[in-house]
Protein backbone atom coordinates (compact mmCIF):
# COMPACT_ATOMS: atom_id res chain seq x y z
CA UNK A 1 0.00 0.00 0.00
CA UNK A 2 1.53 3.78 -0.60
CA UNK A 3 -0.03 7.10 -1.56
CA UNK A 4 0.65 9.33 -4.25
CA UNK A 5 -0.54 12.29 -5.62
CA UNK A 6 -2.38 11.50 -9.29
CA UNK A 7 -4.79 14.16 -11.17
CA UNK A 8 -4.61 16.67 -7.74
CA UNK A 9 -5.53 15.00 -5.30
CA UNK A 10 -3.88 12.30 -3.11
CA UNK A 11 -4.72 8.48 -3.28
CA UNK A 12 -4.13 5.29 -1.14
CA UNK A 13 -3.53 2.75 -3.70
CA UNK A 14 -4.04 -1.14 -2.84
CA UNK A 15 -2.84 -3.97 -4.88
CA UNK A 16 -5.62 -6.49 -3.78
CA UNK A 17 -4.30 -9.41 -5.61
CA UNK A 18 -1.25 -10.65 -7.10
CA UNK A 19 -3.58 -11.44 -10.76
CA UNK A 20 -3.38 -10.51 -13.95
CA UNK A 21 -3.86 -11.61 -17.35
CA UNK A 22 -1.70 -9.24 -19.18
CA UNK A 23 1.70 -9.26 -20.77
CA UNK A 24 2.43 -5.83 -21.60
CA UNK A 25 6.59 -4.88 -21.61
CA UNK A 26 8.26 -3.42 -18.88
CA UNK A 27 5.46 -4.13 -16.33
CA UNK A 28 7.05 -5.18 -13.27
CA UNK A 29 5.80 -8.22 -13.80
CA UNK A 30 7.22 -8.82 -17.12
CA UNK A 31 10.43 -7.54 -15.59
CA UNK A 32 11.06 -9.69 -12.53
CA UNK A 33 9.06 -12.15 -12.80
CA UNK A 34 6.76 -13.78 -16.07
CA UNK A 35 8.38 -12.55 -18.81
CA UNK A 36 11.82 -12.20 -17.86
CA UNK A 37 12.39 -15.21 -15.57
CA UNK A 38 9.48 -17.21 -16.01
CA UNK A 39 8.55 -17.38 -12.34
CA UNK A 40 5.29 -16.88 -10.95
CA UNK A 41 4.39 -13.42 -9.20
CA UNK A 42 4.53 -13.98 -5.21
CA UNK A 43 1.85 -12.83 -2.97
CA UNK A 44 -1.65 -14.12 -2.69
CA UNK A 45 -5.41 -12.55 -2.57
CA UNK A 46 -5.68 -9.76 0.27
CA UNK A 47 -7.87 -11.17 2.56
CA UNK A 48 -11.77 -9.39 3.25
CA UNK A 49 -11.09 -9.47 6.59
CA UNK A 50 -7.47 -7.75 6.40
CA UNK A 51 -9.20 -4.86 4.38
CA UNK A 52 -12.13 -4.38 6.41
CA UNK A 53 -10.03 -3.31 9.18
CA UNK A 54 -7.94 -1.47 7.67
CA UNK A 55 -11.11 0.26 6.61
CA UNK A 56 -12.11 0.82 10.24
CA UNK A 57 -8.92 2.29 11.09
CA UNK A 58 -8.39 5.18 9.05
CA UNK A 59 -8.23 7.34 11.57
CA UNK A 60 -4.43 5.57 11.95
CA UNK A 61 -3.30 7.67 9.29
CA UNK A 62 -2.07 11.38 8.78
CA UNK A 63 -5.06 13.57 9.28
CA UNK A 64 -4.39 15.23 5.66
CA UNK A 65 -5.80 12.25 4.57
CA UNK A 66 -8.45 11.12 6.71
CA UNK A 67 -10.64 13.26 9.09
CA UNK A 68 -11.31 11.50 12.19
CA UNK A 69 -14.02 13.96 13.34
CA UNK A 70 -16.01 13.48 10.05
CA UNK A 71 -15.02 10.08 9.42
CA UNK A 72 -14.06 10.63 6.00
CA UNK A 73 -11.10 10.62 3.68
CA UNK A 74 -10.35 14.35 2.90
CA UNK A 75 -11.40 16.25 -0.22
CA UNK A 76 -9.97 14.72 -3.13
CA UNK A 77 -8.47 11.85 -1.49
CA UNK A 78 -9.50 8.07 -3.07
CA UNK A 79 -8.40 4.86 -1.92
CA UNK A 80 -7.25 3.41 -5.40
CA UNK A 81 -7.54 -0.33 -6.55
CA UNK A 82 -4.77 -0.91 -8.95
CA UNK A 83 -0.97 -1.53 -8.60
CA UNK A 84 2.32 -2.66 -10.17
CA UNK A 85 1.73 -6.49 -10.27
CA UNK A 86 -2.15 -7.10 -10.48
CA UNK A 87 -5.24 -6.15 -12.09
CA UNK A 88 -7.76 -5.17 -9.74
CA UNK A 89 -10.54 -7.10 -11.71
CA UNK A 90 -8.80 -10.22 -11.54
CA UNK A 91 -9.70 -9.85 -7.31
CA UNK A 92 -12.06 -12.61 -6.59
CA UNK A 93 -13.97 -10.19 -3.84
CA UNK A 94 -13.86 -6.65 -5.60
CA UNK A 95 -17.59 -6.16 -5.76
CA UNK A 96 -17.55 -6.86 -2.21
CA UNK A 97 -15.21 -4.78 -1.56
CA UNK A 98 -16.34 -1.94 -3.32
CA UNK A 99 -19.66 -2.58 -1.38
CA UNK A 100 -17.79 -2.34 2.02
CA UNK A 101 -16.33 0.96 0.64
CA UNK A 102 -19.73 2.24 -0.36
CA UNK A 103 -20.80 1.03 3.38
CA UNK A 104 -18.18 3.54 4.95
CA UNK A 105 -18.75 6.20 2.60
CA UNK A 106 -15.21 5.82 1.18
CA UNK A 107 -14.62 7.34 -2.26
CA UNK A 108 -12.85 5.01 -4.66
CA UNK A 109 -11.27 4.73 -7.82
CA UNK A 110 -10.34 1.69 -9.93
CA UNK A 111 -7.48 0.96 -12.73
CA UNK A 112 -8.20 -1.70 -14.92
CA UNK A 113 -6.96 -2.30 -18.22
CA UNK A 114 -8.18 -6.43 -18.23
CA UNK A 115 -11.27 -7.55 -20.29
CA UNK A 116 -10.84 -10.76 -19.23
CA UNK A 117 -14.56 -10.37 -17.78
CA UNK A 118 -17.79 -10.95 -19.28
CA UNK A 119 -19.55 -7.33 -19.50
CA UNK A 120 -22.25 -8.61 -17.08
CA UNK A 121 -19.32 -8.76 -14.57
CA UNK A 122 -18.53 -5.15 -15.10
CA UNK A 123 -22.00 -3.83 -14.73
CA UNK A 124 -22.89 -5.79 -11.46
CA UNK A 125 -19.31 -3.91 -10.44
CA UNK A 126 -20.26 -0.56 -11.58
CA UNK A 127 -24.07 -1.39 -10.00
CA UNK A 128 -21.93 -2.47 -6.55
CA UNK A 129 -20.68 1.25 -6.45
CA UNK A 130 -21.46 3.91 -8.97
CA UNK A 131 -20.00 6.52 -7.61
CA UNK A 132 -16.59 4.32 -7.73
CA UNK A 133 -14.35 6.06 -10.18
CA UNK A 134 -12.93 3.27 -13.29
CA UNK A 135 -10.13 4.32 -15.00
CA UNK A 136 -9.21 2.03 -18.23
CA UNK A 137 -6.16 1.89 -19.81
CA UNK A 138 -7.15 1.44 -23.56
CA UNK A 139 -3.44 2.68 -25.31
CA UNK A 140 -4.63 3.64 -28.67
CA UNK A 141 -7.46 3.07 -30.49
CA UNK A 142 -9.61 -0.01 -29.46
CA UNK A 143 -8.70 -2.11 -32.45
CA UNK A 144 -4.69 -1.30 -32.00
CA UNK A 145 -4.43 -1.31 -28.11
CA UNK A 146 -3.55 -4.56 -28.01
CA UNK A 147 0.19 -3.92 -29.25
CA UNK A 148 1.14 -2.94 -25.80
CA UNK A 149 -1.58 -4.13 -23.93
CA UNK A 150 -0.68 -7.75 -24.63
CA UNK A 151 -4.05 -10.50 -24.47
CA UNK A 152 -6.73 -7.08 -24.01
CA UNK A 153 -9.33 -7.39 -25.89
CA UNK A 154 -9.85 -3.21 -26.91
CA UNK A 155 -13.15 -3.25 -28.60
CA UNK A 156 -15.13 -5.24 -25.32
CA UNK A 157 -12.63 -2.47 -23.09
CA UNK A 158 -14.08 0.05 -25.22
CA UNK A 159 -17.97 -1.55 -24.53
CA UNK A 160 -17.16 -1.67 -21.23
CA UNK A 161 -17.08 2.23 -20.76
CA UNK A 162 -19.75 2.89 -22.97
CA UNK A 163 -21.88 0.46 -20.48
CA UNK A 164 -20.20 2.35 -17.29
CA UNK A 165 -21.41 5.40 -18.87
CA UNK A 166 -24.94 4.29 -18.55
CA UNK A 167 -24.59 3.71 -14.90
CA UNK A 168 -21.78 5.47 -12.92
CA UNK A 169 -21.86 9.05 -11.54
CA UNK A 170 -18.84 10.17 -13.53
CA UNK A 171 -18.19 8.77 -16.86
CA UNK A 172 -15.27 6.35 -16.65
CA UNK A 173 -11.69 7.67 -18.35
CA UNK A 174 -10.18 6.40 -21.21
CA UNK A 175 -6.36 6.29 -19.77
CA UNK A 176 -4.01 6.19 -23.68
CA UNK A 177 -0.54 6.14 -23.04
CA UNK A 178 1.52 7.55 -26.16
CA UNK A 179 3.39 4.71 -27.99
CA UNK A 180 4.82 4.76 -31.53
CA UNK A 181 2.02 2.69 -32.95
CA UNK A 182 -1.14 5.33 -31.69
CA UNK A 183 1.03 8.44 -31.24
CA UNK A 184 -0.73 9.91 -34.82
CA UNK A 185 -3.88 8.41 -33.50
CA UNK A 186 -4.49 10.87 -30.13
CA UNK A 187 -7.15 13.32 -31.99
CA UNK A 188 -9.27 9.98 -33.30
CA UNK A 189 -9.22 8.54 -29.68
CA UNK A 190 -10.37 11.89 -27.85
CA UNK A 191 -12.95 12.51 -30.88
CA UNK A 192 -14.51 8.92 -30.11
CA UNK A 193 -14.24 9.63 -26.39
CA UNK A 194 -15.98 13.48 -26.72
CA UNK A 195 -18.53 11.69 -29.06
CA UNK A 196 -19.70 8.92 -26.53
CA UNK A 197 -19.47 11.25 -23.38
CA UNK A 198 -16.04 9.38 -22.38
CA UNK A 199 -13.62 11.66 -19.98
CA UNK A 200 -10.20 11.01 -21.71
CA UNK A 201 -6.51 11.15 -20.18
CA UNK A 202 -3.40 11.27 -22.39
CA UNK A 203 -0.67 10.36 -20.54
CA UNK A 204 3.24 10.05 -21.67
CA UNK A 205 5.02 6.72 -20.33
CA UNK A 206 7.90 7.68 -18.04
CA UNK A 207 9.61 4.31 -19.45
CA UNK A 208 11.39 7.01 -22.28
CA UNK A 209 12.75 9.22 -19.87
CA UNK A 210 16.37 9.58 -20.50
CA UNK A 211 18.97 8.22 -23.85
CA UNK A 212 20.77 6.01 -21.31
CA UNK A 213 17.68 3.82 -20.16
CA UNK A 214 16.53 3.93 -23.71
CA UNK A 215 20.09 2.41 -25.08
CA UNK A 216 19.62 -0.21 -21.88
CA UNK A 217 16.32 -1.14 -22.94
CA UNK A 218 16.78 -1.71 -26.66
CA UNK A 219 19.61 -4.24 -25.70
CA UNK A 220 17.41 -6.58 -23.68
CA UNK A 221 14.43 -5.77 -25.62
CA UNK A 222 13.81 -5.52 -29.29
CA UNK A 223 10.05 -4.82 -29.52
CA UNK A 224 10.63 -1.06 -28.66
CA UNK A 225 10.96 -0.73 -32.13
CA UNK A 226 7.86 -0.49 -32.53
CA UNK A 227 6.92 0.75 -28.80
CA UNK A 228 8.92 3.95 -28.68
CA UNK A 229 7.25 6.98 -29.67
CA UNK A 230 9.11 10.38 -31.17
CA UNK A 231 11.13 12.37 -28.88
CA UNK A 232 8.15 15.15 -28.64
CA UNK A 233 6.15 12.11 -27.52
CA UNK A 234 8.42 11.26 -24.45
CA UNK A 235 9.29 12.60 -21.14
CA UNK A 236 12.58 13.87 -20.22
CA UNK A 237 12.48 14.08 -16.98
CA UNK A 238 11.28 11.56 -14.10
CA UNK A 239 8.51 12.93 -11.90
Amino acid sequence: MRTETFFNRREILIDLSHRCALECPRCQRQQFYTGRYGNKVPGKDLPMRTLELAIKHLDQIPKDIYDSETKKLTRNTYIGFGGQLSDPIHYPKLIETLKLCRKYNIKTRVQTASSFKPISWYIKAFEADPDTEWQFGLDGLPEESHKYRVNQDGKKIFQVMLEGKKILTKAPIWQYIIFKYNENHQRQAKRMAKQNGLRFVLMKSSRWYSDNVLTDMKNKMNEYDELMPSRNNRLDTIF
